[in-house]
């Protein structure tokens, strides 16, 4: 996708007409935030990237997503995300898949849980490999 500055005004350098779109079209297409962490120990480990937004671990493979209501100024969003766990065994070079699973969706934030998907599935698991999420959502 084209950067929001390009999407909206044909002016900016470089810009391609293909990429040139209105507000209105663009604006659910533009990520308003989003994060990847890793989890150690039971806390969130250092070298977490996140935009827009902080999170807290909240319990085993739970957490809350906050931000300023002026990045996501309405209900109107989704979140998408996975992740996994650290690898497991020799046989297993990826470890378990795990399901993001976001609830209470507020202008303020979310929460998700991280959720098996492969051995105990549907248990709620701490991402010690990693989980990446994204918020899509509209403009207003």
């Amino acid at each position: 996708l084209a950067t929001a500055e390009r999407s909206v005004d044909s002016t900016v350098a470089g810009t391609v007409d293909a990429d040139v779109l209105t507000a209105k079209l663009a604006g659910p297409m533009l990520a308003k935030a989003w994060g990847y962490l890793k989890t150690s120990g039971g806390s969130i480990a250092a070298g977490s990237i996140l935009q827009n937004c902080t999170v807290s671990r909240t319990g085993t493979g739970a957490f809350t997503v906050l931000f300023d209501p002026t990045d996501v100024p309405s209900v109107k969003y989704m979140v998408m995300g996975n992740g996994r766990e650290e690898l497991s065994s020799a046989g297993d070079p990826y470890g378990y898949g795990l399901h993001v699973v976001s609830s209470s969706l507020a202008t303020t934030g979310f929460n998700f849980v991280t959720v098996d998907t492969d051995g105990d599935q549907g248990t709620a698991r701490d991402p010690d490999g990693g989980v990446q999420f994204i918020v899509y959502g509209l403009t207003s």
